[in-house]
């Protein structure tokens, strides 16, 4: 039985993973926060980071359970935009 060359280096090729941890940086890039969005989580001790040298990181489980606490549902009602919508539109229902 002979092996195919394609086989072993698939089976040799280590597994895709998450990185050990990530840079604010690398956050912003990521998704939708902005730098002071984070930098104010973390002041708020919201969000748990470590120093290396100069570096703030932050390891995937932490910004997992950063995630996970925050708050979900939809956008609070806003009655006063209703309003200034009727009377910039007077003429307009609004919804």
């Amino acid at each position: 039985m002979t092996i195919q060359p394609s086989l072993v280096a698939a089976e040799a090729a280590p597994p895709k993973s998450e990185p050990l941890a990530y840079t604010i940086n690398e956050l912003v890039e990521r998704g939708p926060f902005s730098r002071g969005f984070l930098y104010g989580e973390i002041r708020a001790e919201r969000l748990v980071v470590h120093k290396a040298g100069s570096k703030t990181i932050i390891t995937p489980e932490n910004f997992r359970a950063w995630m996970a606490a925050l708050p979900q549902g939809t956008a609070p009602e806003r009655p006063y935009l209703k309003e200034a919508r009727r009377k910039a539109n007077p003429g307009q229902a609004t919804a």
